[in-house]
């Protein structure tokens, strides 16, 4: 649950952020070469970034995951389940 969260936010926070530079293009009157080169440029270097990051932070959180899951699988027994008699369904007469 806890991890799931910090995915949420961490995900909000890096759109907020890789959207900063759009923005900041289209309030601010600049010339062509920072519209059509830096502005891009910025933006794919920080999608780049988030996805990287974005990436061990999924890892870590599965990893965490995975260990609560084993830690509660090593308590569990497994008891053998009973055949059914399948003749007693399909054959009623």
């Amino acid at each position: 649950m806890a991890n799931s969260i910090k995915m949420k936010i961490y995900r909000v926070l890096a759109t907020i952020v890789i959207l900063v530079p759009v923005v900041l293009n289209t309030a601010f009157v600049s010339d062509i070469i920072t519209s059509l080169i830096y502005a891009p440029l910025l933006i794919v270097t920080l999608t780049s970034v988030a996805i990287f990051f974005d990436s061990k932070l999924e890892k870590s959180c599965k990893s965490t995951n995975n260990e609560i899951l084993k830690s509660n699988v090593t308590n569990l027994k497994l008891v053998p389940l009973k055949q059914l008699n399948i003749k007693k369904f399909c054959c009623a007469a």
